[in-house]
C-alpha cells in the first residue's frame, strides 16, 4: 500500500527502537517525494526512480523487473491525473481471472491501496508522527515465546523492520522484515502479535534444514504449509473472515482465502492423490513436482492454518510448538488431530515416504 508525501519526515528517516535496532522508513520517505513531485507535474526522472529502489524497503523486496514495473506505473497512475483511463482499466481487472498473473493482480492491489491512502493522508502523516514504536520489540518478544519450545534467547532477534509503499503485504527475508506502511497503519492494535509472526520465521530459518526444503516440492509445500500454519496462530483471529478486517484487501481476494481454508481437507486429498500417482510409478518425477509447485494457495497460509488450528483444537498444541521445525513431525501430528475430530486423515504411505525423507535430514 503506497502513500503520497509526509512533510513530517524532514528529519526522520530511521527509527531506533531497542538496542542497536530499528524501523526504516527510507523508502516511505522519498516515495511521498517522488508521489508528490508526480502531483506537481515533474518529470520523474530514471534517476529518481533509481534512488528510490534503492531505499531500504525496496532494495529488499520490490527488485523484479514486474514489482519496478507496477509500483512506476500505479504511483503515476494514482498520483497524476493524465492518467484517469488507465487508472480505471487497472481498476477493473479481474483478481480471480487474473491470480496467477503477477504483474495485473499486484497492479489493482497496488493502485486501490495508493488511492486509498490518498483518501487517508491526513490520518497517516498523524500517525506517523505521533506512534510510539519503542515497545514494539518487547512485546513482540514476548508473544514469539509463547510459540516457541525451550526458546533460545541469542537466536531471538528483532530484526530490521523497513516500511514501504507498495500493495498490503509483509515479508520476512533474510535482509529483515518489509511491512507495506499503510497495512502497518491499519493493523495498529496488532502490530505487536504481527511482528511475531514473522519474527517467527526468522527464528525458525536457524533451525531449518534447506537441503530439505530442496529435496523436491512436496517437501518444500509441507515445510510452507508447516512454516505458516504455526506463524498465523501468532497473529491471525480464529474466525478466518476477520483477518482481513479493515485491511483493504478485495472481497474477491477474502472469498478465495476463506474458501481455500475451508476446502483445506479437499486440497489435501489432491495432494495425496498427486503423490500416490507419483509412487506408483503413474507420473514421473518432472510431472510430480510440475503438479506440486505453488499447490497451496498464498503461500501455505489457509491450508497451513487450518492444519495447525486442527491440531490445537485436538490438544496438542505443546507438540506442535515441540516439533516447530520438522516438517514431518507436523504432517503425523495433523493425522493425530485429524483421527481425533473426524477430519481427513494423509493416508499412511504418504507419511511414510515423507519419513523416508526425513529421516535423511532430521535425527
Amino acid at each position: 500500500m503506497k502513500l503520497r508525501l509526509l512533510v513530517i519526515l524532514i528529519a526522520l528517516a530511521v527509527f531506533k527502537i531497542g538496542a542497536g535496532q530499528t524501523i526504516n522508513i527510507s523508502s516511505v520517505k522519498y516515495f511521498y517525494t517522488v508521489s508528490e513531485n508526480i502531483t506537481s507535474g515533474k518529470v520523474i526522472s530514471q534517476n529518481d526512480w533509481e534512488k528510490l529502489f534503492n531505499t531500504s524497503g525496496y532494495s529488499i523486496s520490490a527488485q523484479s523487473a514486474v514489482r519496478k514495473k507496477v509500483i512506476k506505473n500505479m504511483m503515476l497512475y494514482a498520483y497524476s491525473d493524465k492518467y484517469i483511463t488507465e487508472r480505471d482499466s487497472v481498476l477493473k481487472i479481474d483478481l480471480l481471472k487474473n491470480f496467477s498473473n503477477n504483474e495485473l493482480f499486484l497492479s489493482r492491489l497496488t493502485l486501490q491501496n495508493y488511492l486509498e491512502m490518498q483518501k487517508n493522508d491526513s490520518a497517516l502523516k498523524e500517525f506517523l508522527n505521533n506512534y510510539d514504536f519503542k515497545d514494539l520489540e518487547i512485546s513482540s518478544t514476548k508473544r514469539l515465546k509463547e510459540f516457541l519450545y525451550k526458546p533460545v534467547d541469542s537466536l531471538i532477534t528483532f530484526p530490521s523492520v523497513n516500511l514501504l509503499c507498495y500493495e498490503p503485504d509483509a515479508q520476512s527475508k533474510p535482509k529483515g522484515i518489509v511491512i507495506d506502511f499503510n497495512y502497518f497503519y491499519k493493523n495498529d492494535g496488532n502490530n505487536d502479535d504481527f511482528l511475531a509472526h514473522e519474527m517467527y520465521h526468522t527464528y525458525r530459518r536457524n533451525f531449518e534444514k534447506p537441503e530439505y526444503i530442496r529435496y523436491n516440492n512436496f517437501t518444500s509445500q509441507l515445510n510452507n504449509i508447516h512454516n505458516e500454519g504455526v506463524a498465523d496462530l501468532i497473529d491471525k483471529n480464529q474466525e478466518v473472515s476477520k483477518h482481513f478486517d479493515n485491511l483493504n484487501i478485495p472481497d474477491e481476494i477474502v472469498d478465495m482465502y476463506v474458501d481455500a481454508y475451508k476446502n483445506t481437507p479437499s486440497k489435501l486429498k489432491e495432494f495425496e492423490t498427486i503423490v500416490l500417482s507419483f509412487l506408483h510409478k503413474e507420473i514421473d518425477e518432472n510431472t510430480f513436482n510440475t503438479k506440486l509447485k505453488y499447490f497451496f494457495q498464498f503461500g501455505g497460509h489457509p491450508n497451513g492454518f487450518y492444519m495447525t488450528s486442527l491440531i490445537v483444537k485436538a490438544g496438542y498444541k505443546n507438540e506442535l510448538i515441540k516439533n516447530f521445525y520438522n516438517p514431518h513431525e507436523f504432517l503425523i501430528l495433523y493425522n493425530l488431530a485429524a483421527r481425533k475430530l473426524g477430519d481427513f486423515v494423509v493416508s499412511d504411505e504418504v507419511v511414510e515416504y515423507s519419513a523416508q525423507i526425513a529421516k535423511q535430514y532430521y535425527r
